[in-house]
């Protein structure tokens, strides 16, 4: 059975995906962590190493651009995907540097407290 990959979008982290884990837990789940690399590509490398086997990719924003480049690296370890509000377009000139400043506001002015479901 594929495992069930929950990947959070920028800024984010596996919170906005707990209960979405919960409701899914009679399936094999897991929620990624994409705050410690550097890139998408690296992100996705990432993930596929730390995640043996089939997977079903659910990624939210950048999480989808995440699971679009893991289909992209390994398209036979895919068994299906859904992008949530990801954008659909390449890559654009200064993207990272843009990425860049939104986590480095996020860490800056820090965020709300949060009560998990």
């Amino acid at each position: 059975m594929a495992t069930v990959l929950l990947i959070p979008g920028l800024v984010s982290d596996g919170f906005v995906w707990a209960a979405a884990a919960v409701a899914l837990a009679p399936l094999p789940v897991a929620v990624a962590d994409v705050t410690t690399q550097a890139s998408i590509a690296d992100m996705a490398r990432s993930l596929l190493a730390q995640h043996e086997g089939r997977l079903v990719l659910a990624g939210h924003s950048m999480g989808g651009r995440v699971a679009l480049e893991m289909a992209r690296m390994a398209p036979g370890r895919i068994a299906g995907m859904a992008l949530l509000n990801t954008g659909m377009h390449p890559r654009r000139e200064g993207e990272e540097a843009k990425r860049q400043a939104m986590i480095d506001l996020a860490h800056s002015q820090g965020r709300p407290p949060r009560t998990p479901p």
